[in-house]
């Protein structure tokens, strides 16, 4: 019934992949991206941190490869960061046209448009790619080619503890979230048998990544359980949740829409169990992520990376059971969906330009201090403006690179006294975390002609 709509689906992956060329630079030259970026080429290899996100291999093999091809460092951030959106089209291709399940394709595409505005700039999450793979997973599970097979509902099960394991601490929401949601769904979309193994599988598999793969990062990140019960019952004085709601009225206002729309379909219905999961789920989540990161010091596409699992709680039953009751409407559904994918775009496009002025700033400061090499107080620039001044150093030495041809050696501490004794170190690139010899960086990415003067301290 939904398969026109899901042909339109790809009309919306095409606008992301255009607005992902317009503002590649914007997308890379930026805070994780252009830290990764810079690791990835200078040591030829994948970057993974220490932080078990082993997913990341699927969108940092694409610059990658491009490194081991010779391309410049203009098309590698390019193929950077059209590789998000290539990834998460090749996942909604592998649900609605091989495994036929144009409904969690559509909740895939829905996924990738409903809460992103400010984390379009800031694509690395593993929480979103772990998301597409998770439904093509659950799509080939409601193919007629898997019957059961215990080998192949291994596979699932190895499957699951990838996804839960190896890509992002928060898989365990949306996961969950999936398996129960099917569980309740009529007409059956995978079998019960299978989804209670899969179950299974996911109890073994949280057990198991909490015991053995979890960073020091992630515990701090997921320290929000703890904060909930402290917050009680002043969850909703948040800055966060008030700044949340104010969205819901504007940026997020599809989010509204679709939130009422499954509410009154599931009492229409008398489909109360559903009702009950699906609030408690949202509202719950909604209200973990408000608690753990409750100020205005947060930046705004870090917590909206959070909110991306709101998506698919929304996605879910509305492509489900709100979908298919507006269909018998004439083309409603298909209409809705352009409305959706258009007005997405443009609130993309429109937020686009914060980070246009963060990037031109970063290029008046190279047209005006490039030609030296500088150590400079994080305190010196405009925090509104620059948002994470932690990876600059990085930032500055793609953005020089590619547009003047020459590497900028300026680097950015919020201490800049712990790295003066290395100021003197006239052929090497000081970063606060580590101090990188000219010789030893590939010289076809890294274009040094500064190896005669020294650092300059700047406050």
């Amino acid at each position: 019934m939904l398969k026109k709509t899901y042909h339109l689906g790809y009309l919306g992956y095409l606008f992301l992949l255009i607005l992902s060329i317009i503002f590649y630079k914007e997308r890379t030259i930026f805070s994780d991206t252009a830290f990764h970026l810079f690791y990835i080429i200078k040591e030829g290899d994948w970057f993974l941190e220490g932080h078990f996100r082993y997913g990341a291999v699927l969108t940092q093999s694409y610059p990658l490869l491009g490194s081991k091809l010779g391309l410049s460092l203009n098309a590698i951030a390019m193929l950077y960061s059209v590789s998000f959106v290539i990834n998460s089209a090749i996942c909604y291709f592998l649900c609605g046209t091989v495994f036929k399940n144009h409904q969690l394709a559509l909740a895939l595409l829905l996924f990738n448009i409903l809460f992103v505005s400010d984390v379009f700039f800031w694509p690395l999450s593993e929480l979103q790619m772990g998301t597409a793979v998770m439904l093509v997973l659950f799509s080939y599970l409601s193919t007629k080619e898997y019957n059961n097979q215990p080998l192949l509902l291994l596979l699932m099960g190895v499957a699951t503890f990838v996804i839960i394991s190896f890509f992002h601490p928060l898989m365990i929401f949306p996961y969950l979230f999936t398996v129960v949601f099917l569980l309740l769904s009529r007409p059956v979309v995978i079998k019960k048998s299978a989804l209670l193994i899969l179950l299974v599988f996911f109890v073994i598999s949280y057990v198991i990544k909490e015991q053995l793969f979890v960073s020091g990062h992630d515990k701090e990140a997921s320290s929000g359980v703890k904060k909930l019960l402290d917050t009680f019952p002043h969850y909703f004085d948040t800055y966060a949740s008030k700044e949340f709601f104010k969205s819901c009225l504007a940026g997020y206002c599809w989010i509204t829409i679709a939130f009422f729309g499954i509410v009154i379909a599931y009492i229409k219905n008398r489909s109360w169990l559903k009702l009950a999961f699906f609030c408690a789920f949202s509202v719950g989540y909604l209200l973990l992520v408000n608690v753990s990161y409750p100020s205005a010091d947060v930046a705004k596409f870090y917590i909206e990376n959070f909110y991306t699992p709101l998506g698919i709680f929304i996605a879910l039953p509305f492509v489900f059971d709100v979908l298919p009751a507006i269909e018998r409407y004439k083309n409603m559904a298909s209409v809705l969906l352009i409305l959706i994918i258009i007005s997405g775009a443009v609130r993309i496009y429109s937020v686009g330009e914060k980070y246009v002025t963060r990037l031109n700033w970063e290029r008046n400061f190279l047209v005006k201090n490039g030609h030296e090499k500088l150590v400079v107080a994080d305190t010196f620039f405009p925090r509104d403006t620059i948002i994470m001044p932690w990876a600059m150093h990085y930032e500055f030495w793609l953005l020089s690179t590619i547009e003047q041809g020459t590497t900028a050696s300026i680097t950015v501490s919020d201490n800049v006294d712990n790295i003066a004794w290395a100021t003197d170190r006239s052929k090497s690139f000081l970063t606060p975390w580590g101090l990188f010899h000219y010789q030893d960086l590939p010289p076809r990415y890294f274009v040094f002609k500064d190896t005669t003067t020294t650092y300059r301290i700047m406050k």
